[in-house]
């Protein structure tokens, strides 16, 4: 399969417009929760209800796209709202969050779920032209003959077009580089290192943890890269949860603010 994290950048067109980024990512992403579910080795029959969410085929195929990825697609996009405050925080630019006027809320929240399904859909799309049984692939039999050596034409557009979405998400991140990288402030510079050193730490041991308990000398390297994957993405997210979670019961943006207000009232008491 693709590479999980290069898939937001089939959504990169529709930022910018009515639809939500937060919901488009996490459309994007929905599809390949299974993987990281199933890396959890969390117990699971076929009897058991919560099955089609750790089988990977289902969120990729119709229906299970839309009946078990929405759901998984609704729970991400929670996750990014909740994580987007404390993010703020870091970042330079942090302050209040622009408030949605109530009237539009209803609009926006039609808007989140048209961005739910355009992430979802580009997903399945993609993967049906890369992954070995996906629905093109299948219909078209260039895609599975080889290419270099043993590699179909379907795997080595897997491979390019990961890169190439990667490559995609880093050369839009540094273009706008402006509204993250840490400002001039020794505080704010000094907070956003110390969290991507911990997200970078947690990555990293997860993706040897993961990669070491998968570890089968005779699996093809496909498979010691997606454990590598699953592993980084999995330490990232728990580093993820544990920061935001502290953040949201240590509320230091009041502090920071309360303090701001203080420097504000000095000089009109002097």
């Amino acid at each position: 399969m693709p590479i999980t994290f290069a898939h937001p950048a089939a959504v990169l067109p529709f930022m910018g417009g009515p639809c939500v980024p937060a919901a488009l990512v996490a459309g994007a992403l929905a599809p390949d929760v299974p993987y990281f579910l199933r890396a959890l080795r969390i117990p699971v029959s076929a009897q058991s209800w919560w099955e089609p969410f750790l089988n990977a085929t289902t969120t990729h195929n119709w229906p299970g796209a839309l009946i078990i990825t929405i759901p998984l697609a609704f729970f991400l996009y929670a996750f990014i709202v909740a994580c987007a405050r404390p993010a703020l925080w870091v970042l330079p630019e942090s302050g209040s969050t622009p408030q949605t006027p109530q009237r539009a809320v209803a609009i926006r929240g039609v808007w989140v779920v048209i961005s739910l399904l355009i992430g979802i859909l580009t997903h399945v799309i993609w993967d049906s032209l890369t992954h070995s049984d996906g629905w093109v692939v299948m219909q078209v039999t260039a895609l599975r003959a080889e290419a270099m050596g043993t590699l179909t034409w379907a795997r080595l557009l897997q491979h390019v077009s990961s890169a190439v979405g990667l490559g995609a998400l880093v050369a839009v991140g540094w273009v706008r580089r402006n509204s993250w990288l840490p400002s001039a402030e020794n505080v704010r510079r000094v907070r956003f290192f110390r969290v991507l050193a911990a997200l970078s730490a947690t990555a990293i041991l997860g993706a040897i943890t993961v990669g070491a308990a998968r570890y089968d000398s005779l699996a093809p390297m496909d498979y010691h890269l997606t454990s590598i994957a699953l592993g980084a993405g999995l330490g990232a997210l728990v580093a993820t949860v544990t920061l935001s979670t502290m953040w949201w019961a240590i509320r230091p943006d009041r502090a920071t603010q309360q303090s701001r207000d203080i420097d504000a009232q000095e000089p009109a008491t002097r």
